[in-house]
């Protein structure tokens, strides 16, 4: 008895379209961006953070780099 071999090869073809074509999307979307306005570094992000205080909860947003993007204004005592 013999075993039919599934046919990759057109399923494989559909997806490379689909990739592509998100692909070419996902390159519009972030030209649209870039051309709304300023962008920030790369390497940063916006930090989501809860903070409860009483019998209320605050959500802040803040934006967030990997590595420091201003220089340091002065060195502190505790730096020394």
């Amino acid at each position: 008895m013999k075993h039919a071999k599934p046919k990759l090869a057109p399923n494989l073809a559909k997806r490379a379209e689909r990739l592509t074509a998100t692909i070419a999307t996902l390159k519009v979307k972030i030209q649209q961006i870039y051309d709304e306005g300023e962008v920030s570094p790369k390497g940063c992000y916006v930090a989501r953070y809860q903070v409860r205080q009483q019998q209320k909860i605050y959500w802040y947003y803040k934006l967030q780099a990997t590595e420091p993007i201003f220089e340091q204004a002065f060195i502190s005592p505790k730096e020394e």
